[in-house]
C-alpha cells in the first residue's frame, strides 16, 4: 500500500461546499479520508473532523460533496468542521499497483 497526501488550508468563508470526484472503488483495497487539525497540529476538538471513503454519501455519479464550517451545529456526515486557523488533509491509501492520483476539487 502507498500513501499520498495534501495539506492545505479550508477554503473559507464559511460554510463552502466543494465536491470532488473520488479514486474509484479499488478491488484489494485502499481508501481516501479527510482530517481536519488545529493550528498546533493536533486533531480538532470538534464534532466532525474526519471524513473517509467509507462513512460519506456519494452522489449517484460518483462524485462527492463535502462541506467545511466552523457551525459545530450542522452535523450532516459529508460536514468538516473547521475554523480559519485549520489545516485540512487529504489522504490517500492505494493499492502499490493502483494509479489513484489525488482528485481536483471545484467549488459548488
Amino acid at each position: 500500500t502507498e500513501m499520498t497526501f495534501l495539506i492545505t488550508q479550508p477554503p473559507g468563508p464559511f460554510p463552502q461546499k466543494l465536491r470532488l470526484v473520488p479514486p474509484p472503488p479499488v478491488h484489494g483495497g485502499g481508501f481516501w479520508s479527510v482530517t481536519s487539525y488545529d493550528s498546533g497540529g493536533s486533531i480538532h476538538k470538534k464534532p466532525n473532523i474526519r471524513l473517509d471513503s467509507k462513512t460519506v454519501r456519494y452522489h449517484p455519479l460518483g462524485s462527492v460533496e463535502l462541506t467545511f464550517t466552523d457551525d459545530v451545529k450542522d452535523t450532516d456526515r459529508n460536514t468538516i468542521h473547521v475554523d480559519a486557523s485549520s489545516t485540512i488533509v487529504f489522504r490517500i491509501y492505494r493499492p502499490a499497483d493502483s494509479t489513484w492520483k489525488i482528485p481536483p476539487w471545484a467549488r459548488v
